[in-house]
């Protein structure tokens, strides 16, 4: 088995081709001096939009755990539906063991999840 130096240097296709002239060294030295000098840099635009991205993420992270902090410090409580005022076993279907996290946002907004433990998705199982 030949080492892959060896099978490099045999498949070269210029191997056996004389070397540049001195003249023809100058004109391509000369031609990517050229294009270098006239080459404007490359700005790096993903740089900057990367940082702001970043940014807006960790703003946005931030602003909503105050906000649920506050929420918290407000008195948000878990509740079953059971606890709702008026609600019967067969209206709230308590056998379904349906559980609700409800708050009120600083703005006013009324939040409430309802959490089903026997929740399917049609045509496909369980995760």
């Amino acid at each position: 088995m030949s080492d892959v130096g060896d099978r490099l240097r045999s498949a070269d296709p210029v191997d056996g081709e004389p070397p540049p002239s001195a003249e023809d060294l100058c004109r391509m030295r000369h031609a990517v001096t050229a294009a270098a000098r006239d080459a404007r840099p490359a700005r790096a635009w993903g740089r900057p939009a990367w940082i702001a991205a970043v940014t807006a993420v960790v703003v946005v992270a931030g602003v909503s755990v105050d906000q649920l902090r506050r929420a918290q410090g407000r008195g948000a409580s878990v509740a079953s539906p059971r606890d709702a005022p008026g609600a019967s076993a067969t209206s709230t279907g308590l056998a379904r063991q349906r559980r609700q996290l409800q708050f009120v946002t600083p703005g006013g907004t009324r939040v409430i999840w309802v959490f089903d433990s026997e929740f399917e998705i049609p045509g496909g199982d369980r995760p």
